[in-house]
């Protein structure tokens, strides 16, 4: 889902600005889909130099929608989208981001919350997990993402991806 946003959107109309974390299968993918990603380290428990890093990215180079994938992403770039005013969606994937709810998932939960416009889960198990029992204040943010829906239930979308 990520690396088919960041390179199937018509060119003459939008720029991909794509930040990772550094060289491997999601890089090669990019690159050979002619889109040349830039490289921001963000290891940490909660990286400050990264975070203003990604707010004067934000604001240098004009962007005007912030989409994250994954938790740490989500929590960074709901974050940045809040600091710098720009719209944010965040993607939630499956067990990758519920089997990080550790003593502080409550504030990246929150700081997604507060930041995101929207978010995203590919399933509609994964948003029932993301919605209950208290992680999320505000359901009413969460969908499920339409294209994975008709994977799942084997019917085909026009995808305007």
């Amino acid at each position: 889902m990520f690396i088919d946003l960041a390179t199937r959107m018509p060119a003459e109309r939008y720029r991909s600005l794509v930040v990772i974390r550094g060289e491997g299968w999601v890089c090669d993918e990019l690159r050979r889909r002619g889109c040349e990603p830039l490289y921001m380290e963000s290891k940490g428990s909660f990286n400050w130099r990264y975070l203003a890093g990604l707010v004067g990215l934000i604001k240098r180079e004009g962007v005007d929608l912030v989409q994250t994938h994954l938790l740490g992403s989500n929590v960074y770039g709901s974050i940045a989208g809040r600091m710098t005013g720009r719209p944010v969606v965040a993607t939630f994937h499956g067990a990758v981001d519920l089997g990080k709810r550790g003593r502080l998932s409550w504030a990246k939960y929150k700081a997604i919350n507060a930041g995101a416009d929207r978010v995203i889960a590919v399933s509609q198990e994964l948003r029932s997990e993301l919605t209950a029992g208290g992680a999320t204040r505000l359901p009413r943010k969460y969908s499920v993402s339409p294209s994975l829906r008709a994977k799942s239930t084997g019917h085909r979308r026009k995808s305007n991806v």
